[in-house]
């Protein structure tokens, strides 16, 4: 199994809402209906190094915009709460993977997570279609 994107994204936004059953979670931007108590998932970065057996190391920075209804007090929980369940995500293949580091800061009136992942994966190979083989039966 393999590790990949996509799979993180889904996994940190399923479990935030796993914590925060009221909350909603929005991907990137938001156009409208972002209430108090709601989250927002970016993608802060996302870079990998070729490693010497063909295998790649990715490292994924994520954003979770938290909008609180109260001031610190309320942060510090929400803090503490997604720092407990995103340490480490159960993927949708029952892979773990361990956050490298969170840490948070405020930002006019919203706290901010910063999450990081580091994991190694194959690159998919591109399949070679094959040409059919006739066999003749010799007689």
């Amino acid at each position: 199994m393999e590790i990949d994107l996509n799979k993180v994204l889904d996994a940190v936004s399923k479990t935030i809402h796993e914590a925060f059953p009221s909350s909603q979670i929005f991907l990137d931007s938001v156009e409208q209906g972002l209430r108090k108590r709601d989250f927002v998932l970016n993608v802060v970065s996302a870079d990998h190094d070729p490693l010497i057996s063909g295998r790649i190391h990715q490292r994924l920075a994520l954003s979770v915009i938290y909008f609180p209804e109260g001031k610190s007090d309320e942060c510090l929980d929400v803090y503490e709460a997604l720092r407990d369940v995103l340490t480490l995500l159960t993927l949708d293949t029952g892979e773990k993977l361990r956050a490298e580091s969170i840490r948070s800061e405020m930002q006019d009136d919203t706290m901010i997570v910063i999450l990081r992942y580091s994991y190694n994966t194959l690159p998919m190979a591109a399949e070679t279609p094959m040409d059919s083989l006739l066999i003749k039966e010799e007689r």
